[in-house]
């Protein structure tokens, strides 16, 4: 599969001094961000081959599409880490307005908020990234906006999701990054991120929408040893119209060792399915192909017990 589209972002590269004057306080705001790390898939493969099995290779790439997504929309928090806040309130703090390098004439700025809970549990954290042409008169468009709730295991625990629209800026003339090698210059429509972070199995889904209607969902999770699933839609290949959508369902164990079950959702072949699985080498060792082939090869007893 290849990466399809180029996201809107907002470069972490901003005017203003680095300071390391942080108090708790500024901690416990900076730590409610989304971290890129930890929101990271992960598919285990004991070695490298030369021909893994097809939807090991789309299991695969449809996390690094998201892995690049997440690492490029939260590229614009870092700043957040590594700079003191403009304005300190009991409750709130503010990062900016600061110019932005990359996108000149437009200013950034940060607003986060520390909702007390009413019930016991721990606090809800609440922050907007805005941007706008005129700091002093506005308009400011939000880019991103989202909520935390830290739990138990330390720094960046906890279940949160953030939301990105690009409409209103793009609108306004807010300027569309150029897409990378090997990907088709569609720009971020919406982005939603949901995740739990607060113990094992680690939860995290997606729901993506490009500006010309291309849409992409994903469930994610991972235990504590390294065995997983997920769960993805994904568009068809271009002018492939048996299977204009197709729902991939994979699971794995620790070894590396998986099973996909793919379904058509879209197109003539509308619920014709694909099972595949493959061994910790990422080679098949079953294949039972409704659509395209047509065919079946190995035998089903190889598939891991998943």
């Amino acid at each position: 599969m290849k990466r399809v589209w180029s996201i809107v972002t907002i470069s972490a590269a901003l005017l203003g001094a680095c300071g390391g004057n942080y108090s708790n306080e500024d901690l416990d705001f900076q730590t409610a961000l989304p971290d890129d790390r930890a929101l990271e898939a992960q598919l285990p493969q004991r070695a490298v081959v030369a021909d893994p099995a097809p939807l090991y290779n789309a299991t695969r790439d449809v996390m690094l599409v998201f892995n690049g997504t997440v690492r490029r929309v939260l590229a614009l928090v870092d700043f957040v880490r590594r700079h003191e806040p403009t304005v300190r309130r009991p409750a709130q703090r503010v990062w900016g307005p600061f110019p932005m390098e990359d996108k000149p004439g437009w200013h950034l700025r940060v607003t986060m908020a520390k909702i007390p809970s009413m019930t016991g549990a721990p606090d809800t954290f609440q922050y907007a990234f805005e941007v706008t042409r005129s700091p002093s008169a506005g308009p400011w468009f939000s880019t991103l906006t989202g909520t935390f709730r830290p739990g138990v295991g330390g720094a960046g625990a906890g279940a949160g999701r953030f939301h990105i629209e690009t409409a209103a800026a793009r609108a306004a003339g807010y300027p569309d990054d150029p897409p990378r090698p090997g990907e088709t210059p569609d720009p971020l429509d919406t982005l939603d991120v949901d995740y739990d972070l607060t113990g094992a199995p680690r939860m995290i889904a997606l729901d993506l929408r490009l500006v010309r209607g291309a849409t992409v969902a994903y469930t994610y999770a991972a235990n504590a040893d390294g065995s997983g699933s997920i769960t993805f839609t994904w568009p068809g290949e271009a002018g492939n119209s048996s299977a204009e959508e197709v729902l991939v369902m994979s699971r794995w164990l620790a070894t590396g060792a998986g099973r996909a079950d793919a379904t058509v959702t879209r197109g003539t072949a509308t619920g014709t399915t694909w099972t595949e699985c493959w061994g910790p080498d990422a080679r098949a060792t079953y294949v039972k192909q409704g659509w395209l082939l047509g065919r079946t090869q190995g035998d089903p007893a190889a598939c891991p017990p998943l």
